[in-house]
């Protein structure tokens, strides 16, 4: 069975782009992956062949000579001169092709880009109001795409502006943390870096993304990128200052978005493999990385929750009240379907990229091991385990990856999608940089120091491997880049919904008047929601509305009656009317998917 492991392995692979074309032809909109990204099935369809073909073409199973393996897949490219012309060209083409390809689509969820729809208008509103929008759960970006539009705004700036900006910014940051890393490595892990963390799905928060997403991505690439060199130089640098570092980067991320935290158990693991399991060591090393997170963290929470004008409400925060689905819901076949169009969106050469790593791992345990282990009990290889931690830095590595990517998934896939997808594609897809650095690392960097299986056949079906990511990747970006009519008129309507709210709040007595602590800002949303969902019913008219719509503005009374109680009053009598607001919440948001269906169904009768 173990010979034709190898071999079985290899011939999945025209087999999965087959499958892909499969669901090309008759999948719904339960594929969304594949028809966000829509590669194309002539495209699969060659991948399949070209595939097969190499499968068959005897010659490529011969390996790579030594000196064509020593130059391009081992030697760092670093060590030419062509590497910092062709790595600067690289990096300012594609970010000239991000800037061609910046998301403009703007729909609401779940066809949109996650909270695009409700960004772009709460953040003017509240910077406005307050001098910036506010959530715990995203601290920093929030706060800073607030004061960039409160910048910008006066020489006729956008809130898309602000975002774009940023989302430049931190693609350019990120692309020269790759260039800096690849120069220790070889042309070959050039290329797959391009293909795998460069022109791939995810790539679009660096491309004018209308989210706080880039600088949550920015923060956790720079913190995996800091570990692998870390394990790389483990035995040239202090363990003092590498965790201390490590601490603050995860402290900055956090800052960023509290999902990075989800990274915890893996730098867990990172620690133990590091300090030998010897727990004095870890404890040493793992309180150098808490103070290095809390000397970041700390600070700005003080600012934020203390000291500020309109402080932060952490009761409504991701953190406090986590959207997480009941154990049984997480079998419901729509799930299962979701988690493997995120795996397709947030890394779609991990299925083949295993398939051509899947022969080399299984063989990688030395045989010693692998006989010793069979005779032990599973307590007794648990243990044996935690006591010999991996200790060569391939190893480490690609544990370290391999945990903080399984951590992720199993993370959101206990999560309940409030916006539904695509629209939450970025949220849930924070295991896509551990993944795709797992992937690229087992490839590009461990793969070529395996002699025995650095063959053409391997490295011509690597290279149809990224020729998908890449397929993919910019099939993303041309999507979220083509604006219809009705995205069009989406940002008409929003710059007119925070005109509306702001004049409304103006002439509110009740606002006027003063309304006690967070309260204000709840007073304020309620006002913007009950605004702009008149506005939406003005613009695409529903017959069913109209209750609705007479429904809410008795609700909006009811809560006017009630927002300028004393504390206990107002927590005792609220609960009614919050419910049957977010009950209209509901009925509208139905209402309003109905009425874009229509519009964009009768828009061809109206050109004609």
């Amino acid at each position: 069975m173990r010979s034709i492991w190898p071999r079985l392995t290899l011939w999945l692979l025209p087999v999965y782009f087959l499958i892909l074309v499969a669901i090309r032809l008759v999948g719904g909109a339960e594929w969304w992956a594949l028809q966000v990204a829509a590669p194309s099935i002539p495209l699969l369809l060659a991948l399949a062949a070209l595939s097969g073909l190499t499968l068959f073409w005897s010659a490529l199973q011969r390996s790579i000579p030594p000196g064509v393996r020593e130059s391009f897949f081992l030697r760092p490219a670093g060590w030419s001169w062509l590497y910092w012309p062709i790595a600067v060209a690289g990096v300012v083409s594609l970010m000239v092709l991000l800037h061609g390809l910046r998301a403009r689509l703007f729909l609401p969820a779940p066809a949109g880009l996650g909270d695009s729809y409700y960004l772009a208008e709460q953040v003017p509103i509240f910077t406005h109001l307050f001098g910036y929008l506010d959530s715990f759960d995203e601290l920093i970006p929030l706060f800073l795409v607030s004061r960039l539009y409160a910048w910008l705004q006066p020489a006729g700036g956008s809130i898309f502006d602000s975002y774009a900006l940023i989302s430049f910014v931190a693609g350019a940051a990120y692309l020269a943390l790759w260039t800096v890393y690849l120069r220790h490595h070889s042309w070959f892990a050039m290329i797959t870096a391009f293909a795998l963390l460069g022109l791939y799905p995810a790539i679009q928060v660096f491309a004018g993304y209308p989210e706080n997403y880039p600088l949550s991505s920015l923060a956790l690439f720079a913190l995996l990128l800091f570990g692998l060199q870390g394990v790389a130089n483990q035995t040239r640098r202090g363990p003092q200052t590498f965790w201390l570092v490590a601490g603050m980067l995860f402290g900055a991320g956090i800052l960023t978005h509290l999902m990075v935290v989800v990274m915890a158990p893996g730098m867990l693991v990172l620690l133990w493999m590091l300090s030998q399991a010897e727990l004095r060591t870890m404890f040493r090393r793992g309180l150098l990385f808490s103070a290095g997170g809390l000397v970041v963290v700390l600070p700005v929470w003080v600012v934020f929750l203390a000291l500020m004008e309109n402080p932060v409400e952490v009761r409504e925060a991701f953190v406090a009240n986590p959207p997480v689905l009941m154990p049984w819901q997480w079998w419901h076949m729509d799930h299962i379907r979701n988690m493997i169009n995120l795996i397709l969106i947030g890394s779609p050469a991990i299925i083949p990229g295993l398939l051509l790593l899947g022969s080399p791992l299984s063989r990688w345990q030395a045989a010693p091991l692998r006989e010793a282990a069979r005779r032990m009990t599973l307590p007794a290889r648990l243990m044996a385990f935690w006591q010999s931690p991996p200790t060569t830095p391939d190893t480490q590595i690609l544990v370290w990856l391999a945990v903080s990517s399984l951590t992720y998934l199993v993370f959101i896939f206990t999560l309940n999608p409030l916006l539904g997808f695509p629209a939450d594609w970025d949220v849930f897809s924070f295991f896509q940089l551990p993944l795709n650095l797992f992937l690229f690392y087992g490839l590009a960097i461990w793969l070529p120091k395996q002699a025995g299986h650095l063959t053409f056949r391997r490295i011509a079906l690597a290279l149809l491997v990224y020729a998908l990511s890449i397929a993919m990747g910019t099939g993303f970006l041309e999507r979220n880049h083509r604006e219809n009519e009705q995205s069009i008129q989406n940002r008409a309507l929003a710059g007119q919904n925070v005109l509306d709210t702001l004049q409304q709040l103006e002439r509110d007595p009740m606002y006027s008047k003063g309304i006690p602590g967070e309260r204000k800002k709840t007073y304020v949303r309620v006002v913007y929601f009950v605004v702009r969902t008149h506005n939406y019913f003005k613009t695409w008219p529903h017959p069913e509305a109209q209750a609705l719509l007479r429904d809410l503005d008795g609700s909006l009374q009811q809560f006017q009656s009630l927002v300028a109680l004393p504390e206990d009053d107002y927590r005792r009598e609220i609960g009614p009317v919050w419910s049957e607001l977010t009950r209209l919440n509901l009925e509208l948001s139905k209402l309003q998917n109905k009425a874009a269906l229509n519009s964009e169904a009768d828009r061809p009768a109206r050109a004609d």
